[in-house]
């Protein structure tokens, strides 16, 4: 569900941040080998959530189409 507004490029920040937190949030889970794997996607989120601005789009904008 987290990649459809990504996708859309709708509610960027949002989504971004809470991927993150979801990524970190499988060390909770103590899978070692699925928290390294998934811990690795944190700079690419990183990435997209500091450069967001180029790509994201208002809802009011959304609606107003």
């Amino acid at each position: 569900m987290i990649g459809v507004p990504l996708l859309a490029g709708v509610a960027t920040r949002f989504a971004l941040t809470l991927a993150l937190l979801l990524m970190f949030g499988v060390t909770m889970k103590q899978d070692w080998a699925t928290a390294g794997t998934q811990l690795g996607y944190g700079p690419v989120l990183a990435a997209l959530l500091f450069a967001r601005r180029s790509y994201d789009v208002p809802w009011r904008e959304l609606l107003r189409r």
